[in-house]
């Protein structure tokens, strides 16, 4: 049996989680926005990323920065979807 090919997107992704010592959580958070790859970490396209969760899972600016610990942001797109729905309202207020 041959090793399935993986698209180019998925093997970005594949490569993304090698970078992060295998923890999903880093890939999530990687703050290595200068990385061509980047925008394409989460295994989908920004576009879709955008439409799908919310653009600030592809927006560098919109990242947390070196002032919040990694143990402070949540794991998982749902819940940094949510963490970044409560940034919104807080800079709204």
């Amino acid at each position: 049996m041959g090793k399935t090919e993986l698209s180019p997107i998925k093997a970005i992704r594949q490569h993304c989680v090698e970078c992060s010592g295998g923890v999903f959580k880093h890939v999530l958070w990687c703050p290595v926005a200068s990385c061509t790859l980047w925008p394409y970490r989460l295994g989908s396209r920004p576009s879709t990323v955008r439409a799908k969760y919310c653009p600030e899972l592809v927006d560098p600016a919109a990242q947390p920065g070196d002032s919040v610990g990694m143990d402070d942001l949540p794991k998982g797109i749902p819940r940094a979807v949510e963490w970044f729905k409560g940034r919104r309202a807080a800079e709204a207020a």
